[in-house]
């Protein structure tokens, strides 16, 4: 009898273990999530004259495992523009907002907090892919992400077999808080002062003036 409360009590503390590494995959890939695909995608992305035009891009899907769980593209990365969440992707997915001219620190939040800063100009269009990596962690196979710039050639390939999504205004998500912007923004211009190349394809991009 002894015998077999301690195996009961070794295998329910196995499956707390389990649930505190795998909670946090569920959490992103299940809750959370404040979008909504729309069949009709954008026809055309027209330049608007007073602001500029930002697209993210998950192009691939990606996917992993812990033990017998497999994280793939329902892995949802939500995305800011100083503090404020703009739109989440999944697996081959893409959105669009629109952006107030000026400096402006892009933020995505998965395992790590990914930042790039770009200067937006009126009337100008910037295609970001959402990048993805694998975890460093052991414990949680949470993809890491990062930002890269895309040319129109290839975005326009890659909508053909990507979903358009748009922000649901009417659920809006929490944005970020400022204690976390504060860290991930001073930790992103601490590594700029150690390797000024670092980042260097998102900071020196200009946009478009057209796809």
């Amino acid at each position: 009898m002894g015998h077999d409360l301690s195996v009961r009590t070794s295998a329910a503390r196995g499956l707390t273990l389990i649930a505190v590494f795998l909670a946090p995959l569920f959490l992103g890939a299940c809750g959370g999530y404040h979008m909504i695909t729309r069949d009709a995608k954008p026809s055309d992305y027209a330049v608007k004259s007073k602001k500029a035009t930002l697209v993210i891009i998950r192009p691939t899907n990606w996917s992993g495992s812990v033990g017998s769980i497999t994280i793939g593209p329902g892995h949802i990365v939500t995305n800011y523009l100083d503090k404020k969440m703009i739109g989440q992707t999944r697996g081959k997915s893409y959105f669009v907002t629109d952006v107030k001219p000026g400096t402006h620190y892009l933020m995505a939040q998965s395992q790590n907090t990914a930042v790039a800063r770009l200067n937006f100009e009126s009337g100008k269009v910037y295609i970001l892919q959402q990048l993805l990596f694998p975890s460093l962690n052991p414990f949680q196979n949470i993809p890491r992400t990062g930002f890269s710039t895309m040319t129109s050639e290839d975005f326009l390939k890659e909508i053909k077999g990507a979903d358009f999504l748009m922000y649901d205004a009417a659920h809006p998500g929490g944005d970020m808080s400022q204690k976390d912007f504060q860290e991930a923004r001073d930790d992103f211009e601490k590594e700029l002062k150690e390797d000024p190349g670092r980042h260097k394809d998102t900071l020196h991009y200009k946009g478009l003036t057209r796809l």
